[in-house]
């Protein structure tokens, strides 16, 4: 009540006897405010989430749940990108924007170990400024920490999800299938009905984890399918058919 009156735009709780909320025996970094009555899995400290949700729809924008015994903990939960408690929030600490034309240096720096590993097919700043409207980037506070791309083939009614990256250090976050979403999300409202991945190194993670299904090379748009065989990459099609998951 102290802190709605005093306009406050975080709520900062330091914890006894190390109840910071997990899932599944994992740290809950930040989950919106919206989002917190649906979360499913094994919640360790589930009224504190419940709590923080409540304070944020009373009006602070930001509740911070951290472990009061932890040393430094204040400092690197307001310095560092992702934080080492449970933030739960109203505003805009995680979006997903379109691509900047200032963003392209950044982005490019961002995927280099991936390209040099031959996960990302290899991109220079002209190749990402003459298609600039297909790319988003996922930010947290402001820091770009992934990005997607979302390239429309209409005359075939399909799109192709690429260039899904997320930083190292905030792998397994859920960030990834947050833009595998939005990439599908984007497709529908391009009113195709196909979407489809390429890839050699994360099969798993698009059938597996994303079920996505595996494709014959012939699906795809022919037009895709001569960069793929004149780039000699040997990458399987994976998709999803839009019309049936709506």
């Amino acid at each position: 009540h102290l802190a709605y009156t005093l306009g406050a735009s975080k709520y900062i709780a330091l914890l006894n006897d190390h109840k910071v909320p997990s899932r599944d025996g994992h740290p809950i970094a930040a989950i919106l405010e919206s989002e917190v009555a649906g979360l499913s899995g094994n919640l360790a400290h589930r009224e504190l989430l419940d709590q923080a949700a409540e304070a944020c729809r009373a009006g602070i924008p930001r509740v911070h749940l951290l472990d009061g015994k932890m040393r430094g903990v204040l400092v690197e939960e307001l310095f560092s990108e992702e934080g080492v408690g449970t933030m739960v929030h109203t505003d805009s600490y995680r979006e997903i924007r379109p691509l900047k034309e200032e963003d392209i240096p950044e982005l490019l720096s961002m995927i280099a170990r991936s390209v040099v590993d031959s996960k990302l097919v290899d991109r220079n700043y002209e190749d990402i400024a003459a298609k600039i409207d297909d790319y988003y980037v996922l930010t947290l506070d402001d820091s770009i920490v992934g990005c997607v791309a979302v390239y429309p083939y209409p005359e075939h009614r399909s799109a192709e999800l690429g260039c899904l990256y997320i930083k190292h250090r905030h792998e397994g976050r859920g960030y990834g299938r947050t833009l595998c979403e939005f990439a599908r999300k984007k497709a529908e409202e391009m009113g195709v009905d196909f979407i489809f991945a390429l890839s050699q190194s994360a099969v798993h993670y698009f059938r597996d984890r994303m079920h996505y299904a595996e494709f014959s090379r012939d699906s795809l748009p022919p037009e895709r399918l001569r960069a793929l065989e004149l780039s000699g990459r040997k990458s399987g099609v994976f998709g999803l058919r839009l019309k049936d998951n709506n």
